[in-house]
């Protein structure tokens, strides 16, 4: 995987612009964030730059276990709760990629492999932070997979790493997105659709 062709930086939002119109939401509200998406996306190429406000696409995803037994979190040093891991896309249109990277970085843990299909969008509030000011990310998230053996290490993005039991996700300080994200991971049929990236054609995304 880490040698596929496909993953790679794409300097163009119309690139991202797909990977959204390909998701398949499961309820009014996931579509009605996805059309949102859609709409920010519009005459605005720099959507995928942090300094574009009043919002800009960002990519995470959630780390599951093969065998979805344990989910890999962070624990957010400036958000301070447990999330799962992404971040900005910085100009790359490729949105799997990003999300990737964003996990392969945060975590530590260089083997791991990404379900290339958009499994959920979030618009939300990031708030004030120095001379940050207030603004949106409007999210897309996919499904990451790693080894439960495999032990993370913390970035500077996190105040802690670790693995979870993904049934007691619910009783840590994080927030509905991330538990609506396992909930997903739970219910989705992975038996039927269990491939890795290099099993996908490449004109499927």
């Amino acid at each position: 995987m880490p040698d596929d062709p496909r993953l790679k930086t794409v300097l163009d939002s119309s690139e991202a612009v797909k990977w959204i119109q390909g998701y398949e939401p499961d309820c009014s509200d996931q579509r009605a964030q996805k059309n949102k998406i859609l709409e920010a996306c519009d005459g605005n190429p720099d959507i995928l730059i942090r300094s574009f406000l009043p919002g800009h696409i960002t990519a995470s995803a959630l780390v599951i276990s093969e065998d979805l037994s344990m989910v890999l979190l962070h624990h957010h040093a400036k958000l301070n709760r447990w999330l799962q891991f992404g971040g900005h896309c910085d100009g790359d249109g490729n949105l799997a990629f990003s999300a990737l990277r964003e996990c392969q970085e945060e975590s530590g843990i260089s083997d791991l492999w990404i379900f290339p299909r958009v499994i959920d969008v979030d618009i939300h509030v990031i708030p004030r932070i120095k001379e940050e000011p207030e603004h949106q990310h409007l999210d897309v998230r996919f499904i990451v997979f790693g080894n439960k053996s495999h032990k993370p290490c913390v970035s500077s993005e996190s105040n802690e790493v670790r693995w979870f039991d993904i049934e007691k996700v619910d009783s840590l300080d994080t927030d509905g997105s991330v538990l609506r994200l396992v909930k997903k991971a739970q219910s989705f049929p992975w038996k039927k659709q269990w491939n890795r990236w290099d099993q996908f054609d490449e004109n499927e995304n």
